[in-house]
């Protein structure tokens, strides 16, 4: 779908990853990625990426590993 509209892809799911990549959709991104990104452009705060990190696991039951959680707080330390 990302391919046909040509739309970025955002997933945690890395074989889908992979098969976008084959598939030659233009941009793929892993949440992580993603947010580091928006970070480092100043589009997310730290107040925003815990809104974010705390709605994932309460509506979708997504929760970050420990390192990746570090990870991107580690951006406003």
């Amino acid at each position: 779908m990302a391919k046909v509209r040509k739309m970025l892809l955002l997933s945690d799911d890395k074989y889908l990853g992979k098969m976008a990549i084959k598939e030659e959709v233009g941009y793929v991104f892993d949440f992580v990625t993603f947010l580091e990104a928006c970070i480092v452009k100043g589009i997310i705060q730290k107040e925003e990426l815990i809104e974010i990190v705390s709605l994932l696991k309460e509506r979708d039951f997504y929760e970050f590993s420990e390192d990746d959680r570090r990870e991107l707080f580690s951006y406003f330390e």
